[in-house]
């Protein structure tokens, strides 16, 4: 989330598109687009290396996410679809008790050969895994117990929810696991005290932060059918407990759910502060904010324009300081996926133009992202912008697709995936955008940097399995974009891509026996290059393709 890094070169525009190489990390200077000049390696695309120690160039100490505490962000990949029946220990039967995937970052970025699966059958993991647990339904990491290491944040949303008799529906009450850091990754476990009952859904959403301001990780998770929080309050003993006790904050009551959240100061107070998609009335979806306090997190609001219309979103939010100014900004994605195939839009706010109008987001079309810049009282909602792939500058154009049966028009779902970091080191976040819907499913990203204006689509650049360097076939289906991260791996100032392909497999063109993959690609000064990509499978996991697995449908927050 940190914006960090050197100068960088002004007026170069990093221009990839559809079908080019990314290995050449082309970068051309507008007007002539030839890209020559360049210096040597940023034309290759082999990422700059950096001979200063881990502890120079992170003098704060300790990164969140770095498990085994050797300077290098660790990644973890939750898979909470499958089954553990590979390891034998329980039975084929057992579908969806879950496992988390763990690779450790090193100066080359990720290695595979690091790989470690953490299940609740596996060895100092608390609980057992059975059917349904979903262990991994979200995952985030934070040093706990402030040891110099991170530790990670299991949710298991499945965990002890029975089937309600009256509906035969079932009642998730779910869990948390923090798995703990150490000299030597991650070992050790310890139920996390959530006080989860059936219907707080526990676990499907979990984010940390240091809400109060005191210096040690919190956790908030989202509880019930409303947008409450429940907080865990660090710091935390080795036994889980939370030094600050567990207790709940209330959301807006005219919301209707917590989809996903993102944490970040918005105000610029050092205190964390909490920013929310909500499933809202039932109709359009709204942005919900918690600021943070001294006493933890206070009362969220839906977020509204100077008019009082609500910010509309879908389901996607992330948050970083894009324009520099000390602020995290919220970025968001308002996709309005199905449009009926007369231009209806399936919540009756006829045609998308019209909707796009009446809904302050002209861009609405095929997928959008919502960028809400931060400011000293927090967000900032009369400078809300806009983008898509009609754009200046973003590669794609913004377009419906037919499906089969030709009753309805899905989007391209540009803003499926969002991840905000510092790619080029220039001191600016800058944006990774899923459109995992794009060309029948086959899913691309798109990078927008960051500028003191917030994105721009000037230089932006754009991949896919079709991409040169991209391992991996292109099949309908894959939705290659539909998770991204953003992370720096090799410690080198710059934050690495990840990207997850949920349905790509053997039958992804029919949805069948599908396992999924991710791949990680490394980052120049110029962006992002496919040279000594990372491909991730259930080869490089050790684990058998399994039906709906779904590798790479997220990664840790």
């Amino acid at each position: 989330m940190d914006a960090r890094g050197a100068a960088h070169a002004r007026g170069l525009v990093v221009m990839l598109t559809v079908g080019l190489s990314v290995i050449a990390c082309t970068v051309s200077v507008p007007g002539s687009g030839t890209g020559e000049g360049l210096p040597g390696w940023c034309a290759d695309g082999t990422p700059a290396t950096s001979t200063m120690s881990a502890s120079a160039r992170h003098p704060d100490g300790p990164r969140h996410d770095d498990f085994n505490g050797d300077g290098y962000s660790d990644v973890a990949l939750p898979v909470p679809n499958t089954t553990v029946e590979h390891l034998k220990q329980v039975p084929v039967t057992e579908l969806g008790t879950g496992y988390v995937a763990v690779l450790y970052g090193s100066a080359s970025g990720l290695r595979a050969s690091s790989k470690r699966l953490i299940h609740q059958n596996g060895p100092g993991i608390v609980g057992t895994a059975e059917r349904g647990d979903g262990f991994g339904t979200s995952v985030t990491t934070a040093d706990l117990d402030r040891d110099g290491y991170a530790d990670l944040v299991v949710g298991s949303g499945g965990e002890d929810s029975p089937v309600d008799p009256r509906t035969n529906n079932v009642v998730f009450a779910g869990a948390l696991t923090v798995v703990w850091g150490g000299p030597h990754g991650l070992s050790g476990s310890a139920a996390l005290p959530s006080r989860a009952e059936p219907g707080d859904g526990v676990g499907w959403t979990v984010v940390a932060g240091d809400f109060n301001g005191d210096g040690a990780p919190d956790l908030a998770t989202r509880i019930g059918s409303h947008d409450d929080l429940r907080l865990l309050t660090g710091p935390f003993g080795r036994d889980g407990t939370p030094a600050g006790g567990v207790h709940d904050v209330r959301g807006p009551r005219n919301a209707g759910g917590i989809r996903t959240m993102a944490a970040g100061d918005t105000n610029g107070d050092g205190i964390t502060d909490l920013a929310a998609v909500s499933t809202g009335d039932g109709t359009v979806n709204g942005l919900v904010h918690w600021p943070g306090s001294h006493q933890g997190l206070t009362s969220g609001t839906l977020l509204t324009r100077p008019d009082g219309s609500r910010v509309d979103v879908a389901g996607t939010v992330a948050t970083g300081d894009v324009n520099g100014d000390g602020y995290d900004d919220i970025v968001a994605d308002d996709d309005f996926q199905y449009v009926d195939a007369d231009g209806g839009g399936v919540a009756g706010d006829g045609d998308v133009d019209r909707y796009g109008r009446a809904h302050h987001v002209p861009n609405i079309k095929a997928g959008a992202v919502v960028y809400v810049p931060g400011g000293g009282s927090g967000p900032d909602t009369g400078h809300i912008t806009t983008y898509n792939q009609d754009t200046p500058g973003v590669p794609g154009v913004a377009e419906e697709e037919e499906t089969p049966d030709g009753d309805m028009m899905v989007s391209d779902d540009f803003g499926a995936a969002l991840s905000v970091a510092d790619i080029d080191g220039d001191g600016l976040a800058d944006l990774a955008v899923g459109v995992p819907n794009e060309n029948d499913d086959r899913g691309r990203v798109v990078i927008m940097r960051g500028t003191a204006h917030g994105p721009t689509g000037e230089g932006a650049q754009t991949l896919g399995e079709g991409t040169r360097g991209v391992a991996g076939a292109a099949v309908s289906g894959g939705r290659f974009g539909a998770a991204v991260r953003l992370v720096d791996t090799g410690n080198d100032g710059r934050a690495d891509l990840l990207v997850g392909a949920p349905q790509q497999g053997k039958g992804a063109e029919t949805r069948d026996d599908v396992s999924g993959a991710a791949w990680q690609f490394l980052s120049a000064a110029c962006g992002v290059t496919t040279r000594n990509a990372l491909h991730i499978t259930p080869r490089t996991l050790s684990t058998p393709t399994g039906h709906w697995d779904w590798i790479g449908a997220d990664f840790n927050s």
